[in-house]
């Protein structure tokens, strides 16, 4: 059975000013906010995590959408529409909220309400902190809660080892007054971090067979062994600390008043176009791995709302480059003048770029 270690899921209320938001480089689940990142993953079947086969060879995509400062969408889609029946229980949209370092996977719709329900979580939760404590549950609004049961393993990813996070979860959803006894829920995934969702499941009780999955394609488990967590091991707590890079939003400027707000370009480049900085910033560090500063952008949006006149200022020649080959293709809602009429305008954004 998969088992190793247990881990605490602790989940923090994140920001939502996208000006005091930071993102974390390289952080265990960052790849889920990669917009338009997609894996390949075959349908599979069984009584339990560790005894699963494929149902069916059609391939299926699981791709990341609708990327915002805080949160993503994970769409899971067949690609040649013959998935079997079962199929229906795991495709669709993965609805995820980023608190903190870690993230949390919604029953249902994202709203301001399933968001603000701390017990509204299925198996795609996970703390961006791993230790070898338990954490029982997470307790939400209206009698809301989420049982989890965490542990760790590996799992062999496209020919490499990979440690993995396992997480299976009881979902009780909130009371609604007039309605039935809410049915729990049980959901159960694989996630490698950094390097994305490996299994996800839905769990029927009772049923035959239990565990209906979605599995990466050239993904297995790794038989576990005696040996103790070496301090690589990304998942041990007995892994050395380091400091972890981070992009801040620290400066917004425009040189002329239109409908288009320095806000409005801000929020668009943090929901849009971050994840793209932030690959520049990671690729960056692994040649030198100390580089900080600032990252200072000034560009045109002219009036079909596409930029121009690129100018980018960073701690380091290729970061610059890089960046500014980013620029080029990024799309903005048109500025228009205070009499509706499209206009260009200078636009200047300041990054922090920093290691905590």
């Amino acid at each position: 059975m998969l088992r190793l270690a247990l881990v605490t899921c602790v989940l923090v209320t994140a920001g939502s000013s996208a000006e005091g938001y930071v993102v974390p480089v390289d952080g265990p689940f960052d790849v889920l906010r990669d917009d338009g990142k997609s894996w390949k993953f075959d349908l599979v079947t069984g009584p339990s995590l560790d005894q699963l086969t494929p149902l069916t060879a059609d391939p299926i995509e699981c791709a990341v959408k609708d990327v915002t400062s805080t949160s993503s969408k994970l769409v899971c889609r067949s690609v040649t529409s013959k998935t079997p029946t079962l199929g229906a229980l795991v495709l669709g949209t993965r609805e995820l909220v980023f608190e903190g370092s870690g993230v949390r996977e919604l029953r249902g719709a994202a709203t301001k309400e399933t968001i603000a329900d701390q017990g509204n979580a299925l198996a795609l939760t996970f703390t961006g902190k791993v230790t070898t404590s338990t954490q029982k549950s997470l307790q939400g609004t209206h009698g809301s809660k989420a049982d989890f049961k965490y542990s760790t393993a590996r799992y062999s990813i496209d020919g490499a080892e990979h440690a993995v996070l396992v997480s299976e979860a009881t979902t009780v959803p909130a009371a609604t007054t007039g309605t039935p006894k809410p049915v729990a829920e049980q959901t159960a995934a694989i996630y490698a971090p950094e390097n994305g969702p490996v299994v996800l499941c839905r769990v029927r009780a009772k049923e035959t067979p239990a565990y209906v999955c979605l599995r990466r394609v050239s993904a297995s488990l790794v038989a576990p062994t005696a040996t103790a967590p070496t301090a690589s091991d990304p998942l041990s707590d007995q892994s050395p600390k380091k400091k972890t890079p981070a992009i801040s939003l620290a400066r917004k400027k425009t040189r002329l008043t239109t409908t288009l707000t320095p806000a409005a370009a801000a929020k668009k480049v943090m929901s849009a176009y971050l994840s793209g900085i932030k690959r520049c910033y990671a690729t960056t560090l692994k040649s030198k791995p100390s580089v900080t500063g600032t990252l200072a952008l000034v560009f045109t949006i002219n009036a079909v709302g596409k930029t121009e006149s690129i100018s980018v200022k960073s701690p380091d020649e290729k970061l610059t480059t890089c960046v500014s080959g980013l620029i080029k293709g990024w799309r903005f809602p048109i500025p228009q003048s205070e009499y509706g009429s499209p206009i260009a305008a200078v636009y200047e954004l300041d990054f922090k770029l920093a290691l905590k």
